[in-house]
């Protein structure tokens, strides 16, 4: 007879459920990963169960979101073990220092990146500085049509103020725009670079508490790709 410990969580039932009670706890992966089978995020769930020997544990999960909220007529679990995830990921960023390629390849990746933002950011900017210049001209206009007086004070006021408002918004789009491509026409970030911020990041990430672990990883970590059968193939 097995234990309770091995026993599967209550979620793996087929019987259509409700949804689980969510727990706000901190989970380092929260909307990193999502259901193989329909997409969903996966979000945070817990289990108390109760050992043969009576010591009371907490094992943690991360669910499909669509099953937790809709049961399980709408999707399954599709369950992955909180802890190995999350042992998973850390273990893979520390690797990276460690694997010259992979290192290699994540510079490559990153530096292409970068290329290929310059030329959509060129063209951003040439259409923020001919809306820019549009504005100006209706402007002059407005002051022009108020000299002849064919507009009202009230009404240049009230126009003149619009296109400010406008204006604000490319004005402040550029200067991003600008920065942005000022990061990217910059020269490509070298090797050591990475491996030391990645190295660093690494010990900060063993070091700080899990609030800030969450807020490191997802920092880099743009997904995790889940497989059925509570397996992931990758970051």
């Amino acid at each position: 007879m097995s234990s309770h410990s091995e026993r599967k969580p209550k979620f793996y039932k087929k019987k259509a459920v409700s949804a689980p009670r969510k727990f706000d706890g901190i989970y380092l992966l929260t909307g990193l990963m999502r259901c193989p089978q329909c997409g969903a995020t996966l979000v945070a769930h817990r289990i108390n169960d109760t050992l043969k020997s009576g010591e009371k544990v907490v094992r943690r999960y991360y669910i499909c979101s669509n099953f937790r909220n809709k049961g399980s007529r709408v999707c399954n679990s599709n369950s992955v073990k909180a802890d190995f995830a999350e042992r998973y990921v850390i273990e893979r960023i520390a690797a990276v220092v460690q694997t010259p390629k992979l290192l290699d390849d994540i510079v490559v990746s990153l530096n292409k990146s970068r290329s290929k933002s310059v030329a959509p950011l060129q063209k951003e900017l040439a259409a923020i500085e001919r809306e820019l210049k549009t504005l100006d001209s209706q402007k002059q206009r407005y002051f022009a049509l108020y000299e002849s007086d064919t507009i009202d004070n009230d009404m240049l006021v009230e126009r003149i103020n619009e296109l400010k408002s406008k204006y604000d918004v490319l004005a402040n789009r550029k200067s991003e725009a600008e920065r942005q491509l000022d990061e990217n026409q910059a020269e490509p970030i070298p090797l050591q670079l990475v491996r030391k911020a990645l190295s660093d990041f690494n010990g900060l990430l063993q070091t700080s508490p899990v609030e800030t672990q969450k807020t490191l990883i997802q920092t880099i970590v743009k997904q995790i790709a889940v497989q059925q059968g509570q397996k992931l193939r990758g970051i």
